[in-house]
């Protein structure tokens, strides 16, 4: 198997990677690769991330890719997706992650807004929200404690010096007791390397409509924990109204709304919305930093609240 070559399962028989078995793909992107897997000495299963294509061949996104290893597997915390092994295998980088059982929090989004549409509603009126697996009655509540507990598993990111940078839904996992687990450091920045020109080289990195404006334009402000606070802020918005803040059509017009526009009251799309609530996520999400929660620990509290 050569570099870059995309690894797929034969069909009657799980093909061989290094020490594991691939049992069956998970998901895969314009660089990348994942498998459920299983390895063969230890009989436990994984999420194995590896590089295809291009990505196998860049320098640059194999020292990312190697950098998100050695960032993820600082942190023990069972709201964090941890790192069991990495390696390559006939020059094809490798991570071997905890694998999570469950369904992504963007799931669960696209579930209720389709689940609106059959309603005759628009996305946001009508229904409550999304409907959370392993969780109490359902609705609001089961949401704000989803997002309160991934925010603290944020919080301790922040405080072992990482920044994650790709806060979304399609990050967060649900298991099926309904807990939520980080997935996917890969922008991350540790705060305490020296190495940080790897995520720095002046590329916008990371997912547009959850971006804060300071990942859009250096001269808004730091990219620091405040940033994370923001795409929480806006999951918070979408999980709640069944829509982003902010849409466009492109690239551009979206980094204007993000930098120049305002987002709509939650409570116009959702009247269940408590306006203590809004005013949560207002504060999540303003434009200026200084004026966003502190920490994700903050924010957790109030949302506890």
């Amino acid at each position: 198997m050569s570099p870059g070559t995309p690894v797929d399962s034969p069909l009657g028989e799980p093909r061989r990677f290094g020490p594991y078995l691939l049992l069956e793909e998970l998901g895969r992107g314009a660089q990348g690769i994942v498998f459920l897997a299983e390895h063969t000495d230890l009989h436990r299963k994984v999420a194995l991330k590896m590089l295809t294509g291009a990505g196998a061949q860049s320098q640059a996104v194999r020292d990312r890719f190697r950098r998100e290893a050695q960032i993820t597997s600082k942190l023990e915390h069972p709201g964090i997706c941890g790192v069991r092994d990495v390696g390559e295998v006939d020059g094809m980088p490798y991570i071997a992650m905890q694998y999570v059982r469950g369904t992504t929090l963007a799931a669960l989004v696209e579930k209720a807004r389709d689940e609106s549409a059959v309603d005759g509603g628009s996305p946001g009126k009508g229904s409550e929200t999304i409907t959370i697996a392993g969780g109490g009655k359902g609705g609001l509540e089961d949401v704000l404690r989803l997002v309160e507990s991934a925010a603290r598993a944020l919080h301790v990111a922040h405080e072992a010096g990482l920044v994650h940078r790709d806060i979304k839904p399609a990050n967060i996992m649900v298991t099926g007791e309904g807990q939520p687990v980080l997935l996917d450091f890969g922008l991350a920045r540790d705060l305490e390397s020296e190495g940080q020109a790897l995520t720095q080289s002046g590329q916008i990195l990371g997912t547009p409509a959850y971006m804060a404006p300071e990942q859009i334009v250096a001269t808004r402000g730091v990219v620091d924990r405040r940033s994370d606070v923001y795409a929480l802020g806006v999951t918070l918005f979408e999980c709640l109204t069944l829509r982003r803040p902010f849409v466009a059509a492109s690239f551009d017009a979206l980094f204007n709304e993000i930098l120049n526009g305002a987002p709509c009251n939650p409570r116009s799309l959702n009247p269940r919305i408590p306006v203590d609530l809004a005013t949560v996520i207002e504060v999540a999400m303003d434009r200026d930093q200084n004026r966003r929660y502190a920490t994700a620990e903050s924010l957790a509290e109030d949302l506890r609240r």
